[in-house]
């Protein structure tokens, strides 16, 4: 069983202080790494994910003890499953041993009257065997490379079923390993995404234009106006923003 532990690379029992320790040697070590090929760098950041949800479970006191319970009551309850399995398996086989006995006394007793027999045929059999054996296969060249293209598309092939085994593994992993911590009342925090930062900068932009078509319709420019004046909260607010955007325009000048 793989705890938080495991992950974090520390005792159970250990310090805050270890745990921060081994922590920040982990990010360094997962880290977004140029020199990395794009699938490499994913798999890191997915450890990288359960790393971050690790440290934050360990380092909250409340949510450590819950987990280590919850831990302990697990571990006990596969060990009181192993006990009872392991006793059930050892009665199933002395009950066969004790069935068996008869049977191969017997069974002993006709094999060797049965081999004192054949020993001659024996012998013939496996000197054909070695010569079958010690015959070469001789292949051309143009066969030997079939065979090295074959080799290579089956390992490939392999490789790639593999890869996508991984992948789903992880997948499922991710998932079990969420509803997990939701149980425990953890939320987790979703990371900012290049999409989420789009959608972001959609609203923005949809925003803008908004306000830029309603200014240039008169009733609803006089109504923003009277807004502004009349309202100290509001002015305030578009009277920071004004500054904040007269600073940016000036660093670009």
């Amino acid at each position: 069983m793989v705890t938080i532990y495991d992950l974090l690379e520390v005792k159970e029992n250990a310090s805050k202080e270890e745990i921060e320790d081994s922590y920040q040697k982990l990010v360094q070590e997962y880290q977004l790494n140029p020199n990395l090929s794009e699938q490499e760098n994913k798999e890191n950041e997915m450890i990288l994910n359960k790393l971050k949800i690790a440290y934050e479970i360990v380092m909250n006191d409340e949510k450590r003890k819950r987990y280590d319970n919850d831990l302990a009551q697990k571990r006990a309850e596969s060990l009181i499953q192993g006990v009872a399995s392991s006793s059930e398996e050892a009665s199933l086989k002395e009950q066969k041993e004790e069935t068996k006995a008869p049977e191969m006394n017997r069974k002993i007793k006709d094999d060797s009257q049965f081999y004192d027999n054949d020993d001659d045929d024996d012998e013939d059999e496996e000197e054909n065997d070695d010569d079958e054996n010690n015959e070469e296969v001789i292949l051309t060249k143009e066969e030997q490379e079939e065979v090295r293209k074959a080799a290579q598309k089956e390992f490939a092939q392999k490789l790639k079923k593999a890869q996508k085994v991984e992948e789903e593994y992880n997948q499922a992993y991710n998932q079990v390993y969420k509803d997990y911590l939701k149980q425990l009342g953890y939320k987790q925090k979703e990371p900012l995404t290049l999409k989420k930062i789009k959608n972001i900068l959609i609203v923005l932009i949809s925003i803008i234009l908004v306000c830029f078509i309603a200014w240039h319709i008169p009733p609803v420019r006089n109504i923003l106006l009277d807004l502004y004046r009349n309202n100290f909260i509001i002015k305030s607010l578009v009277d920071i923003v004004a500054i904040f955007v007269k600073s940016i325009m000036g660093i670009f000048k």
